[in-house]
């Protein structure tokens, strides 16, 4: 399955030619690389791929130098480019070496300590040189994530390089994009109609039709050659639901289900899912693939109930923004909570992750293969993505988790700052009542998405 955690980041740290001084440059290089690599192990699975072998103080400071340092970042095949200013930098060869890749772009130095006394030179100029750059990578039309100049233990760092990884992570997800579309669409949802065409030419985002007799063949196949694989699963469930009152057709049906899409995806090179909910399973094995579809976006594979595929890009992005730290969930924007007007029912069938359930309920697994669970509270980010005639926008909103009424299915209530205005907002379009959440507060991140895709 894709992997939305796995990032391998160009670094091509960069000091001037002669002025100021280069002692200065290295020495300062080498605190700076201790500090990223301090940081980068926080945040984990992050390769660092460094250009030590240009030469002996592994620093851009010469154009000439530019298309070996490209050459090999795409060999490493890079996902994203960091250019940190030792001094202030060779705007020409970062500006150079920039333009050579389509990926995102952090740029950032440390502040400069005061000027020596009397009439000496400053020590290292980075503000100044950061002034430079960011002026050629505008003048090229490239987009790059500017972090404030600050100093190397200040928060802001830490934060900023952390949120850089999400950001390359979501958008490393979308350029990775492939959806594959497990039948068609409900026949009454004209809400989830898509413009396959849009998103090839504006996204480069493929879609790979499935018939639901591929589905269906490759289910029975799984039940007959595959009975280990479906009985390890199915005790899996068993041992995830306190409450389990679904018979043992049923389980297997929904283990051999989970196995099938898993194949169909990896048989087309998918890494996302929308699938039909409403036909195949229910009318063949009278049981729905909500249990299936969930367990799978858990485990990495994120699947959005019914054939929505602009749902598919919104639960892509947001499960890179989150590095799969939680799992998205897709749900109905509902009713409004009888009491908050600020707050909203998000709820479904029951396909939301089960390790999202609250802990203080009972979940439960219904013989229609489905969850009957609220899940847990705290930050959310509540996303979708959405488009009409080729216009492709993204919502994307924080709130947190409240009390409310009890209902059945998955649910949760969502309290926001002004739920009138995100009405008002989503009622507009071009969106519809499903949206995607995760727990986490990533708006910041989603913004930064948008300008590196190209999504308003």
């Amino acid at each position: 399955m894709y992997n939305y955690r796995k990032l391998v980041l160009g670094y091509a740290p960069t000091r001037r030619f002669d002025f100021p001084d280069p002692k200065n440059a290295y020495e300062n290089s080498l605190k700076i690389r201790r500090r990223v690599d301090e940081i980068l192990e926080k945040i984990g699975d992050v390769e660092l791929v460094d250009i030590s072998f240009l030469n002996e103080e592994a620093l851009l400071y010469q154009a000439c130098d530019v298309e070996r340092a490209a050459q090999y970042f795409r060999e490493k095949k890079i996902d994203a480019l960091f250019v940190p200013h030792a001094n202030f930098g060779n705007e020409e060869a970062v500006v150079k070496l920039c333009r050579e890749f389509s990926v995102p772009i952090l740029v950032w130095g440390p502040r400069d300590e005061a000027p020596p006394g009397g009439y000496g030179y400053r020590q290292t100029d980075t503000q100044c040189g950061l002034f430079a750059t960011t002026m050629g990578l505008l003048r090229e039309g490239l987009t790059y994530t500017y972090l404030e100049n600050c100093w190397l233990e200040d928060p802001k760092l830490e934060q900023g390089i952390e949120n850089f990884i999400r950001t390359a992570c979501a958008v490393k997800a979308v350029k990775n994009m492939k959806i594959g579309q497990i039948g068609p669409r409900p026949r009454d949802f004209l809400s989830v109609i898509v413009d396959e065409g849009a998103l090839v030419n504006q996204l480069k985002i493929d879609t790979v039709p499935i018939d639901g007799t591929e589905l269906v063949t490759e289910i029975e196949r799984i039940r007959k050659e595959d009975r280990g694989a479906v009985e390890k699963l199915v005790q899996e469930t068993k041992q995830s639901f306190p409450c389990y009152s679904i018979s043992e057709k049923h389980a297997e049906i929904t283990a051999a289900t989970e196995l099938a899409i898993r194949n169909l995806a990896e048989t087309y090179g998918c890494t996302i899912m929308a699938g039909d909910c409403w036909y195949v399973n229910p009318l063949i094995y009278e049981c729905y693939p909500c249990y299936a579809f969930g367990n799978l976006t858990e485990k990495g594979l994120p699947v959005i109930c019914e054939t929505d595929i602009y749902g598919a890009v919104t639960a892509g992005i947001l499960t890179g923004a989150a590095r799969m730290e939680s799992p998205a969930f897709t749900a109905d924007m509902t009713i409004r909570h009888p009491e908050n007007d600020n707050a909203e029912l998000l709820w479904h069938c029951g396909p939301f992750p089960k390790s999202l359930a609250k802990p203080s309920c009972n979940p439960e697994l219904t013989d229609e293969c489905m969850g009957r669970y609220e899940i847990q509270g705290g930050d959310l980010t509540i996303a979708r993505f959405g488009g009409v005639c080729g216009d492709f926008q993204m919502f994307f909103g924080e709130g947190k988790g409240v009390e409310g009424p009890e209902t059945g299915g998955n649910y949760i209530w969502v309290e926001v700052e002004d739920w009138s205005r995100w009405e008002r907002k989503l009622m507009y379009g071009p969106y519809i009542h499903h949206a995607c959440g995760v727990h986490g507060k990533y708006s910041e991140i989603l913004k930064e998405v948008c300008r590196y895709t190209g999504i308003s």
